[in-house]
């Protein structure tokens, strides 16, 4: 796991992201004038400055689990970082206005995650999450073995909707990140993935950049099966 944290350490983008997404979705949602947001594995802060700017009287907690990412949100007025895993917050129930996690909750399981942080949320609080779903049905076995090695219970937005429903949240929207959002973000990665190759000859390490490139050239081929979408989860 340090590998990847470090692979990471020197990129803006931990994951496909489209800002101009994350600030649209900020806006749609009718929060107080200084809420309380938790940005769930907020890693080096792009979407918490996106937060912050939007909203700059909110009291804003990034948590991750990587100290160094952290780090480099410190700077970012408002924010109050957290080192602490997405199974064990140390926060109050209804306490939180806004739960923010773009691209983790994976890590947990996107049923397991939006239960368990249900109860942290206020009444009338939102959560707004991205996750890996299949934007077609019947994705080639190929592609499908890859994604559940990688994120285990990868499922349809109609699914993840239906989880939404039964853990007792109202959806108010999805959307999803395009294309371009893949492309910005895997073309920084190509470039870091070279630069190591010459850099860290040893046998873990190409096998860390192996899976790396095995996963663009996965996009590359069957990039319009999949992707990530955004669900606006909303605690009645």
């Amino acid at each position: 796991m340090e590998l990847i944290f470090r692979f990471f350490e020197e990129l803006t983008m931990l994951g496909p992201a489209d800002n101009r997404i994350t600030k649209e979705i900020l806006q749609s949602l009718f929060l107080p004038d200084d809420p309380v947001i938790l940005d769930i594995g907020s890693g080096k802060g792009r979407q918490t400055r996106i937060l912050a700017d939007a909203k700059p009287d909110s009291r804003i907690v990034p948590t991750d689990v990587y100290i160094p990412y952290l780090q480099a949100i410190r700077d970012i007025p408002g924010t109050s970082p957290v080192c602490g895993t997405m199974d064990n917050l140390p926060f109050k129930e209804d306490s939180i206005d806004l739960i923010w996690s773009e691209g983790a909750i994976n890590i947990m399981g996107f049923s397991q995650g939006i239960t368990a942080w249900k109860p942290l949320l206020k009444d009338g609080g939102y959560l707004a999450i991205s996750e890996i779903c299949w934007h077609k049905s019947n994705p080639p076995e190929d592609l499908r073995k890859f994604w559940e090695e990688d994120s285990p219970g990868t499922s349809s937005e109609e699914e993840r909707i239906r989880d939404a429903e039964a853990a007792g949240y109202t959806v108010t929207s999805t959307i999803r990140l395009p294309m371009k959002a893949w492309k910005d973000y895997y073309l920084p990665v190509e470039t870091r993935i070279n630069e190591w190759r010459k850099s860290y000859p040893d046998a873990e390490t190409a096998s860390f950049l192996d899976t790396m490139e095995r996963e663009i050239e996965i996009f590359r081929i069957y990039g319009s099966y999949y992707g990530y979408t955004f669900f606006i989860l909303k605690k009645e």
